[in-house]
């Protein structure tokens, strides 16, 4: 797997605990539209129903779904995320990438109630893709220049408060170009390698990677021979 191929893909979110809709699939595969097949490096398909995405191995044995709605009151085609489920790690840091490249969707929210886990998730997505957030008691779409204003003033869209509910966080087609990811996953595996230097004894550096970054093993082998070339 080339390294492009892996800082270009991008980690979906856990909003909420989903089910298993193995069955579903198996039902609705002949309605639905193959959006791509054969995709590296897990070799899988992804499918989109009328308000859900599906993910198959090229079996077509179902791997997960994203279920979404759209949001009517923005005027740029919008959707929202409504719940997730998936069999295999890794697999859904994909999907935003693939649904701004193969839909008219310009425009993906997270849930008004988040998880920690979830936020985790967004704010790795909110660097890699245009940050805004909806006001949905103004019914106005709020956008930032970068990943760095919109942490300014993250406190009141992450906050527990119920005012917090008004908001809808999100990221918008078009993200950074590769050379700038390549330097935002150059400048994080730097970070994750210097302290693994300073307490060696505290975990594996390749098990650090995958956990850290949601890599594979061989993923993670590539991104340090990777490091040492640019190095």
């Amino acid at each position: 797997m080339k390294l492009k191929q892996i800082i270009e893909q991008a980690r979906i979110v856990d909003n909420h605990i989903g089910y298993p809709m193995e069955m579903d699939f198996k039902n609705e595969i002949d309605r639905l539209t193959l959006l791509k097949g054969n995709i590296p490096p897990f070799d899988v398909k992804f499918y989109r129903g009328n308000d859900i995405f599906y993910l198959a191995d090229k079996n077509d044995e179902y791997l997960g779904h994203i279920e979404y709605k759209p949001i009517s009151s923005i005027k740029c085609e919008s959707i929202q995320f409504t719940s997730t489920y998936t069999k295999v790690k890794g697999l859904y840091k994909i999907a935003f990438d693939l649904i701004f490249s193969y839909t008219n969707f310009k425009c993906i929210f997270g849930d008004k109630e988040q998880t920690k886990r979830a936020m985790k998730s967004w704010k790795r997505i909110l660097q890699l893709y245009h940050p805004i957030v909806f006001d949905t008691l103004e019914n106005k779409i709020i956008n930032f220049k970068s990943y760095q204003d919109f942490e300014k003033q993250s406190s009141t869209f992450w906050s527990k408060n119920r005012e917090s509910e008004r908001y809808l966080i999100g990221v918008s087609r078009g993200g950074l170009t590769s050379n700038q990811l390549e330097s935002l996953i150059f400048k994080s595996l730097e970070k994750i390698i210097e302290n693994q230097n300073k307490h060696p004894r505290t975990t594996h550096l390749i098990e650090n990677l995958t956990r850290r970054l949601d890599l594979t093993e061989d993923e993670a082998n590539e991104m340090i021979e990777f490091f040492k070339e640019k190095k």
